[in-house]
């Protein structure tokens, strides 16, 4: 018996360890999972900011395109108009208008090339992020696999011990029983060695003498 109350209390103090690190370690599988996930959101955002940002810059190209086309469209008509007209007045005119649309679509022409050239630089970044993303995904699935397969083991070990101290618990049942039966059996007994083994386990015998007579009274009173 001493031997089992030993092994039992040496079962319980590892198994005690042993839950204590699986809190620890499915604690830790928790944070991983949450720092990943916040991982994950906030560059997926940035990344579809990024591409928000291209989407309005070629917007911002087609549309400042439109414009050149039309202001280069208009200084084309003038100047031919310009060669059919011979009043003074209307050709400074005419030219002041010719020379401003030309401007104009010069101006344009180099936003749209500032604007292109954002919008390489915008998906270099797009490109970057996603690059980001993909590998964040991998190696945080591969930390949350390693913990969890850590945290697996770690209750298959929980189980495993409750499983021994179970059995433990089972046999020392049994042992009492038999004891129980023995003590039982024999509290009448005249031999030394049995008087003497009555002796060393009197708290026992006592209760066993009282359950006797609980049973008898019991059974007095149904009759």
């Amino acid at each position: 018996m001493k031997g089992l109350f030993h092994e039992q209390e040496n079962l319980e103090m590892e198994a005690k360890r042993i839950r204590d690190q699986n809190d620890h370690l499915t604690h830790e599988a928790d944070g991983l999972t949450a720092e990943s996930e916040s991982s994950v959101i906030s560059v997926s955002t940035k990344k579809n900011n990024l591409i928000q940002k291209s989407i309005e810059l070629n917007n911002e190209i087609r549309s400042e395109e439109e414009h050149c086309e039309t202001s280069k469209n208009q200084f084309i008509a003038l100047s031919i108009n310009l060669k059919k007209n011979d009043a003074t007045g209307e050709v400074l005119d005419t030219q002041n208008n010719i020379e401003h649309l030309k401007d104009e679509y010069t101006q344009g022409r180099k936003k749209i090339g500032t604007l292109k050239l954002r919008v390489k630089e915008n998906d270099l970044k797009i490109e970057r992020t996603e690059l980001k993303l993909k590998n964040l995904k991998i190696n945080t699935r591969d930390q949350i696999s390693v913990a969890m397969n850590k945290v697996t083991k770690s209750a298959k070990l929980v189980a495993t011990y409750a499983a021994k101290i179970g059995s433990i618990e089972t046999a020392k049942k049994e042992i009492y029983m038999e004891i129980g039966s023995f003590i039982s059996a024999n509290e009448n007994s005249n031999n030394p060695q049995i008087i003497g083994v009555l002796n060393k386990n009197k708290l026992i015998v006592g209760k066993i003498k009282g359950l006797k007579k609980i049973i008898v009274f019991h059974r007095y009173l149904g009759t």
